[in-house]
């Protein structure tokens, strides 16, 4: 786990602390925007935690590792929040006006060593409520 710079932590088995509670990350393989099913389990608990805050808005939000070029990476990290936007109001019924989705591709990495665990901590999709989103 390490420090999202807000007073919330994020990590490979961790995700974002919100307004709305501990809300899990998703983390992708390299150059993919597919949501593996053993992350259902957490988009489970983000949808739960939606539906008990009807009016909260969540912004989805794509990251990627640094390698391949910004306009690429700025891509991948929307079709990797858009995924899970997906996931979210297909599978869990999530009211679709609730979220929106954001990249920020290779920017605000979770760390800059190379190493490849390093580099899956960096391929993820984050929530952010309304009060603590990144602007774009």
């Amino acid at each position: 786990m390490s420090g999202d710079g807000k007073g919330g932590y994020t990590g490979l088995s961790g995700g974002t602390t919100s307004s709305l509670g501990f809300l899990p990350a998703v983390f992708f393989e390299t150059n993919q925007d597919v949501v593996k099913q053993s992350y259902y389990p957490n988009l489970y608990e983000v949808a739960r935690m939606l539906k008990l805050n009807p009016n909260a808005k969540l912004y989805v939000i794509g990251y990627t590792d640094y390698r391949s070029t910004e306009k690429y990476n700025h891509d991948l990290g929307m079709r990797r929040a858009n995924a899970v936007v997906y996931a979210l109001t297909k599978y869990f019924s999530v009211n679709p006006n609730q979220l929106v989705s954001q990249t920020q591709g290779e920017n605000q990495p979770l760390t800059m060593l190379k190493s490849m665990n390093a580099l899956a901590a960096n391929r993820r999709v984050q929530f952010e409520t309304s009060s603590n989103a990144p602007v774009i």
